[in-house]
C-alpha cells in the first residue's frame, strides 16, 4: 500500500507539473503574439522585424484610446487596426502601427466584444464613401503620434447605439512610453492630433463596449 501510494502520488505530481509547464507555455505564447489580438489582414502592428524590412516611405503612427479600424483616403482596400498593446497609466493604452504615408479616416470601430460596429452605411469592414466621421495624415517617413481616440458608447433604445467622439492629447506621457516600448525606432516624433469630422456615430444594436 504504501509503494502504492508513494506511485500514485509521483504520478500525480508528475500530471501537474506538465499540466503547468503546457499552460505557462500557451499563456507565453499569447504574450508573445500580440497579433493575436488583431483581425487577419488589418493589422499593420510595428514590430521590429517590420521595422527593419520598411520601405523608405513608410510611416508610424501611434494612436491611443478606442480600437478601431482606418482606412486610406485613396486607397479603400488598405486598412490598419489599432488596439491598445502598450499600457498608459491604470485604464489607457496605445498601439504602434507601420503604415504607407497619407490620409486615413475611421472606418469603424471595434466593439468590447471584439465585433466590429456597423454605422453610418458601413457594414463590418465596408467603406461608406459618403461618411466621414474622423482623420488624420501622416508624411512619408514620419513617426506620429494622432491623439488618444476615444468613443464612449451608449445604447440610446432597444436597436440604436450612439458613439461619443473625442480626442485627448496624451503626448508627453506616449513619447515617454514610446521611447522605453519602441526604442529601435529613430528619429523625432511629432504630433498631429485627428480632426473629428463628426461628434456623433449612431449605429445599430447591439452596442457592448
Amino acid at each position: 500500500m504504501h509503494e502504492s501510494f508513494r506511485y500514485a502520488d509521483c504520478a500525480r505530481a508528475a500530471r501537474v507539473l506538465i499540466a503547468a509547464a503546457v499552460l505557462g507555455g500557451i499563456l507565453a505564447g499569447c504574450q508573445a503574439n500580440p497579433a493575436n489580438m488583431y483581425r487577419t489582414g488589418y493589422d499593420r502592428m510595428l514590430t521590429p522585424e517590420r521595422w527593419a524590412a520598411r520601405a523608405p516611405d513608410q510611416a508610424v503612427v501611434i494612436i491611443g484610446g478606442a480600437s478601431g479600424v482606418w482606412y486610406k483616403a485613396d486607397e479603400p482596400s488598405y486598412a490598419f487596426q489599432n488596439r491598445p498593446r502598450y499600457t498608459l497609466g491604470w485604464a489607457q493604452g496605445y498601439d504602434v502601427a507601420l503604415v504607407q504615408p497619407g490620409q486615413y479616416q475611421l472606418q469603424t470601430l471595434v466593439l468590447g466584444s471584439n465585433a466590429f460596429a456597423s454605422f453610418g452605411g458601413i457594414s463590418g469592414l465596408g467603406q461608406s464613401a459618403s461618411q466621414n466621421y474622423a482623420t488624420f495624415s501622416v508624411g512619408p517617413g514620419q513617426v506620429v503620434y494622432v491623439g488618444d481616440f476615444e468613443a464612449q458608447v451608449n445604447q440610446l433604445g432597444v436597436d440604436l447605439c450612439i458613439a461619443s467622439l473625442f480626442i485627448r492629447d496624451n503626448a508627453q506621457q506616449i513619447t515617454t512610453s514610446f521611447k522605453k516600448n519602441v526604442p529601435y525606432v529613430t528619429g523625432p516624433l511629432s504630433t498631429s492630433l485627428i480632426t473629428l469630422q463628426q461628434n456623433d456615430i449612431r449605429f445599430p444594436a447591439p452596442c457592448f463596449y
